[in-house]
């Protein structure tokens, strides 16, 4: 009898995996997770830490050019009205005015956060297209010089308000800012729009040159009396800053930081930075302070009556005596206001020649465990002594507050404990310095 033997033969090649070989493969393969999750734990923090660095440097960068594009116009269209402008000490109504509706040719007004708070300043300039200097009120229709409250004006400056086809520059939809000061021993000034320019019929424009301008809110509020009537050249001024609105636009910008945010706002109304128009914009986030500081001159007036804008020292937005200039209480808002009047020299603005302003940037992501983002009083999650010295802005390659001038410590401190410089987190510090070429150009200029 023939039996088949194939069936049991294979049954007795054939061999399973036993409990031991199973736990074993479990074992490796765990081992090769965490291995590669930890490996890609490591790349994603390295990978964080160079993108959260690029970040803050793309942030400093871009902070930094939008902010100096503004300081660097600072003046432009006021500046050659200074003589005019710096007798802007009340607004219509006879108030002091604020430092955001003041009418004097500052062309940046820095004011000091209280304790370690960071800085805020107001940059401001003028965007007329074509004249840029004051000019007189003329005899409205030939008949009267006084301009009542809100009515026509006249001027001799056809250039700044009609185009070659004697087309109005300024329109209902788009009307130009002007300031008109009273130039009557008054002090008074007043911010006004203009919406329409037409030819004079009376003297005709193609004679005279003159222009009769229709005032849209705001209005003026007083009467002002026109055309010098002696030497002394009194008589009502009107200095064109420009559109309104679009390309070229007169401004009045505040730049300071809320939560770590950038902010620019628009305060080029007749009420600064209180008019419901006046909405913040977000520039930049992660800046975490911001400090500026005035470049001052502080040399002589020179035999011909200018200054040699020459810059000497650097002066904090207070009144600590920095850059002491006499008959001046310091570089504070309210003094500066002052310029001008009750003893304060007129030329003090023009002293103004440069302004450094530095932000501190923090990066995305925190890093607890690296040292070198603790101070030496403070250790990591894991212990570790931090290794973080004092670090400051404004400083120089001696290092000492006697030999850098007005450098500034960053506040550092615990995570969470609302200091600048937290424990835990990577910072840079962009500084810059920018030079007022519109207070130059008006301080070294004869008045």
């Amino acid at each position: 009898m023939i039996r088949a033997r194939f069936p049991v033969a294979l049954a007795a090649r054939q061999r399973g995996v036993g409990i031991m070989e199973t736990m074993i493969g479990i074992l490796i393969g765990l081992i090769v997770v965490v291995v590669v999750y930890n490996m890609l734990a490591v790349a994603e923090n390295y990978k964080r830490t160079a993108i959260g660095t690029a970040d803050a440097q793309i942030t400093g960068l871009m902070s930094q050019f939008m902010v100096s594009q503004d300081i660097a116009s600072g003046g432009n269209g006021i500046a050659s009205g200074y003589n005019d402008l710096i007798t802007c000490n009340l607004d219509e109504a006879g108030g002091a005015p604020t430092k955001e509706t003041s009418l004097k040719p500052i062309p940046l007004l820095i004011t000091a956060g209280t304790g370690d708070n960071p800085d805020s300043f107001i940059a401001r300039h003028g965007g007329s297209p074509h004249v840029i200097w004051p000019v007189p009120f003329r005899p409205v229709d030939a008949v009267t010089d006084t301009v009542v409250a809100g009515a026509d004006i006249q001027v001799q400056s056809p250039n700044g308000f009609l185009t070659p086809a004697k087309a109005s520059l300024p329109t209902s939809t788009n009307p130009y800012w002007a300031v008109a000061v009273a130039n009557d021993g008054s002090n008074k000034c007043g911010l006004i729009g203009i919406g329409a320019a037409a030819p004079a019929t009376t003297p005709l424009m193609d004679d005279s040159g003159e222009v009769k301008l229709t005032q849209v809110a705001p209005k003026t509020t007083i009467a002002y009396k026109g055309v010098p009537q002696n030497a002394a050249g009194t008589g009502a001024m009107l200095l064109i800053l420009g559109p309104q609105n679009g390309p070229g636009a007169a401004t009045r910008v505040r730049y300071d930081l809320n939560n770590g945010q950038l902010r620019s706002t628009n305060c080029m109304f007749a009420d600064g930075c209180s008019n419901a128009g006046a909405v913040p914009v977000p520039i930049a986030q992660n800046i975490v302070w911001m400090k500026a500081q005035y470049g001052i001159d502080t040399n002589a007036v020179l035999p011909n009556g200018t200054l040699p804008g020459r810059f000497e020292c650097w002066a904090r937005p207070t009144n600590d005596g920095d850059c002491a200039i006499a008959g001046s209480g310091g570089w504070a808002p309210d003094e500066i206001l002052k310029a001008g009047q009750g003893g304060v020299p007129a030329n003090l603005l023009n002293r103004i020649v440069a302004v450094r302003i530095a932000f501190v940037v923090r990066a995305d992501e925190p890093d607890f465990r690296d040292p070198a983002l603790y101070r030496t009083t403070a250790t990591t999650i894991d212990g570790v002594t931090g290794t973080r010295a004092d670090q400051y802005i404004f400083n120089c390659p001696a290092n000492t507050d006697a030999d850098c001038p007005n450098r500034l410590q960053i506040p550092a401190g615990a995570t969470g404990s609302g200091k600048v410089m937290e424990d835990g987190w990577r910072y840079r510090v962009y500084e810059m310095v920018v030079p007022l070429r519109n207070a130059l150009f008006a301080g070294t200029t004869p008045s």
